[in-house]
C-alpha cells in the first residue's frame, strides 16, 4: 500500500478475558499479510497488567514462528522490556529472529514497567531513575552487539567481554532498533541511540492525542540535536487502540462491552481524519490495538479497504 504511513497491528498473543491460541496469534499475522500491512508485533509481557491467569504467549518464541508462517509481513517487539533478559542474550535472540525471518525484525524497546509480572516472577523492577539508567545501557550493548565483531562494554550495570554474536542480523547496520515511551529521560535515550521513537496513547481521544504527540515530539527534536543528530533521523510512530465500525450504535455496543470511553474507536471516516491530524504532526507509522481478538478480522478489513487508500 503506498500511503503517507504504514500501518501494524499488535497481534493477540495475550487479549483480557479471551483464551487466545497460537493458531488465532498465526491467523492474524497471515490476514495482516494478505491485506498488505506493513507489520505484526507481539507484546513482550509474561503476565498481563490486568487478568494476570490470561493466557499469554512469550515474545520471541512466538516471532520465531510467525517468521516462518509469514513471507512479506515484518514483525516486531511490543515492547521487548530490558529487565526480562541480558542484553547480550537478547542481541542474540534478535539476530536469530531476523535470520528467521529473512531479515524482517523491528526490535521496539523500553525500560519496563508491570510489577504483577516482576514480582510474580521474581525479577528485581527497580525505581525508574535506575531503570532508565539501566535501559540506556541495555540499547548500547544490542546495538554493539549487533555491529562489532566482539564487543567489550562495562557499565554501571552490564558488562560484556569479547561478546561474539555470530550470526550477525541480516539487515545491515542492524534491525531498526526502537524505543517506546514518552517520560523526559527516556526520550533522552531516544535521542541519543533509537531509529525510531513510538509514542503510545489511550483509547480516550480527550486524554491524550494528536497536539500531545506534538509536543512530546517537539522536546524529543531539541534532545536529538543536542545529540549532534538531525531530528529526521529519528523516524515517528504511534500507538493507538482501534475500534472501527460503520453503524455508530454497533461502535457503542462494542464500547459497553470492554467497558471504553464513549469517544474511543470511531468510523471510517473518523479514523481518516484521525489518522491525518497525526501525520500532519510528523508520524509515519501506526501500530494498531485491536482489543477483541474475534472481531479483529473485520476491523482490520475496514481499516485496508476504507480507511488506509484514504489517508493521503
Amino acid at each position: 500500500m503506498n500511503t503517507m504511513a504504514d500501518f501494524g497491528i499488535s497481534l493477540p498473543n495475550y487479549r483480557i478475558g479471551f483464551d487466545v491460541t497460537f493458531e488465532l496469534i498465526k491467523k492474524v499475522a497471515q490476514e495482516c499479510e494478505r491485506l498488505g500491512l506493513h507489520s505484526g508485533w507481539v507484546a513482550d509481557h509474561v503476565i498481563p497488567h490486568r487478568g494476570p491467569s490470561t493466557p499469554l504467549f512469550e515474545c520471541f518464541t512466538t516471532l520465531a514462528a510467525l517468521a516462518r508462517e509469514t513471507k512479506t509481513l515484518r514483525l516486531g517487539t511490543y515492547v521487548v522490556c530490558n529487565t526480562f533478559r541480558y542484553p547480550s542474550l537478547l542481541a542474540k535472540m534478535a539476530s536469530c529472529v531476523d535470520h528467521i525471518s529473512g531479515g524482517r525484525l523491528e526490535l521496539e524497546m523500553g525500560a519496563g514497567y508491570n510489577e504483577i509480572e516482576h514480582e510474580r516472577y521474581g525479577i528485581p523492577l527497580y525505581n525508574y531513575e535506575r531503570r532508565i539508567r539501566q535501559f540506556r545501557e541495555g540499547v548500547q550493548i544490542v546495538k554493539r552487539m549487533f555491529t562489532e565483531e566482539a564487543p567489550s562494554f562495562k557499565g554501571e550495570f552490564y558488562e560484556i567481554h569479547e561478546a561474539i554474536n555470530n550470526p550477525k542480523p541480516i539487515q545491515k547496520p542492524h534491525p531498526p532498533i526502537w524505543v517506546g515511551g514518552k517520560g523526559t529521560k527516556l526520550l533522552k535515550v531516544v535521542a541519543e541511540f533509537a531509529d525510531w521513537w513510538q509514542g503510545s496513547t489511550s483509547f480516550s481521544t480527550k486524554t491524550s492525542g494528536p497536539e500531545d504527540y506534538r509536543v512530546k515530539s517537539t522536546k524529543l527534536n531539541d534532545y536529538i540535536v543536542e545529540q549532534d543528530r538531525q531530528p529526521a533521523q529519528v523516524k515517528r510512530s504511534c500507538g493507538l487502540s482501534f475500534l472501527i465500525d460503520k453503524n455508530e450504535d454497533t461502535l457503542k455496543e462494542r464500547r459497553k462491552k470492554f467497558n471504553l470511553p464513549e469517544d474511543a474507536g470511531g468510523t471510517p471516516d473518523q479514523w481518516i481524519n484521525r489518522f491525518r491530524a497525526y501525520i500532519d504532526v510528523g508520524v509515519s507509522q501506526f501500530i494498531l490495538s485491536i482489543p477483541d481478538p474475534i472481531e479483529m478480522f473485520q476491523d482490520m478489513e475496514l481499516l485496508a479497504e476504507l480507511v488506509i487508500p484514504n489517508v493521503v
